[in-house]
């Protein structure tokens, strides 16, 4: 959001459809009415809507009608920011099965002392932007962010040639990674940078 938002708000913490998301960042206080970032989240309808006074002054409205969909918003993740040099070593500290949202410069794809180990499983001594690139979830020279997950133990991690990006082979580690996410083709919906999650309970 890139300032105050207009449009109404039904409901704090769950809203309907017709709800502003800008509106409704600033009613629960996530963002200031000179912008900020959400997580915006599907949740299921409710039979009924109660208005309640939030943060900024704003007052959701009640709403009676049965709603199919609802929607609940939360604080956007902070990406960790790294170099194209930048290695996975991070993750010897991380439980198996941890996700890290990390970020990338646009100019990985020339960065060819930036070495990767795998293919589709990565080595934590890659480059995780090469690897991003190499593994399809980024595009070489357009900035980016993706998300990772921590694998177990690998023996053995595969060469190949893809996207430009030659990766090579390398032998045990006690942990590894994959790429689970990519965010960076996410476009913004209404003057908003929301990234879109499903929640289903």
């Amino acid at each position: 959001c890139l300032s105050r938002g207009l449009g109404d708000v039904y409901k704090r913490q769950v809203y309907t459809p017709q709800s502003s998301i800008c509106q409704a960042g600033l009613h629960m206080g996530l963002i200031t009415e000179s912008g900020g970032e959400l997580v915006v989240a599907l949740y299921p309808g409710l039979k009924h809507y109660t208005g309640i006074a939030g943060k900024n002054n704003i007052v959701s409205n009640d709403e009676n009608k049965p709603q199919n969909r609802s929607f609940i918003i939360g604080n956007a993740p902070k990406p960790r920011v790294l170099k194209c040099s930048d290695t996975a070593g991070f993750i010897f500290q991380l439980p198996i099965g941890e996700r890290e949202l990390v970020s990338c410069p646009s100019n990985c794809g020339l960065e060819s002392d930036a070495q990767v180990y795998g293919m589709d499983i990565y080595s934590p001594i890659s480059s995780i932007c090469r690897a991003a690139i190499h593994s399809g979830k980024l595009t070489s020279g357009i900035a980016g962010e993706v998300q990772i997950e921590v694998g177990p133990e690998q023996f053995h991690f595969e060469q190949s040639n893809r996207n430009a990006i030659q990766s090579q082979s390398t032998g045990y580690y006690i942990r590894s990674f994959k790429f689970v996410k990519a965010v960076s083709d996410l476009k913004p919906l209404t003057r908003v940078n929301v990234y879109v999650d499903n929640l289903t309970r």
